[in-house]
């Protein structure tokens, strides 16, 4: 899997957001021969961008028709990056009962400018959020901050799960024990996407 993403930084953009490298190179081929297709065929593809990615392809092509080609232009303009993503870490430790309110505090920050906010545990914080961002390109995931660190598999369960049941307000869609691999350290994340800014 690619250690990168790809970050959409034009002005027309209602927000910015990330792909994998898989997910740019899937919208360049989705791209590619658009001019060759009718309007309604390039109607359902620009449709499809906006649904499945969050990529607004109507905000280019009011200035012009938005292409593979161009899509590189603006790559080479400095609009679009593809950078190395990096989690960031502000995490407390100790026992899960003793972190609960804090975190509590913390998500309710992140409400204030993200639509979507997810709460999960992993022992491995990259993988994870590439699989996230993979496996729900529609929640446009923009960030993960590790707000845990735990040796225990049993206390990064237990805060997942204390928050699944406790703010109904989160993405968070199921319950129960996550399973990991034995080897630690543990940690449980926020995930942050869809910013309102």
């Amino acid at each position: 899997m690619s250690n990168y993403i790809v970050e959409i930084k034009h002005q027309g953009m209602p927000h910015y957001t990330i792909f994998s490298k898989n997910e740019y190179r899937k919208i360049k081929n989705l791209l590619e021969k658009i001019s060759e297709k009718t309007k309604a065929e390039q109607l359902e593809i620009y449709n499809l961008l906006k649904e499945t990615y969050g990529f607004y392809v109507s905000d280019f092509s009011r200035v012009r028709p938005y292409t593979s080609i161009t899509l590189e232009q603006d790559l080479g303009k400095g609009l679009i990056e593809i950078n190395q993503f990096s989690p960031e870490y502000e995490y407390y430790t100790g026992w899960p009962k003793e972190i609960y309110e804090r975190l509590n505090r913390t998500i309710g920050q992140y409400q204030r400018h993200y639509k979507n906010v997810k709460v999960g545990i992993t022992n491995d914080p990259k993988r994870r959020f590439y699989e996230h961002i993979n496996r729900d390109p529609e929640m446009h995931w923009e960030r993960m901050i590790v707000k845990y660190m735990t040796s225990s598999r049993k206390n990064a369960n237990e805060v997942e799960k204390w928050f699944i049941n406790n703010r109904l307000d989160l993405t968070n869609s199921w319950t129960g024990d996550s399973r990991m691999s034995e080897s630690g350290p543990f940690y449980t994340y926020i995930l942050l996407g869809n910013s309102k800014i």
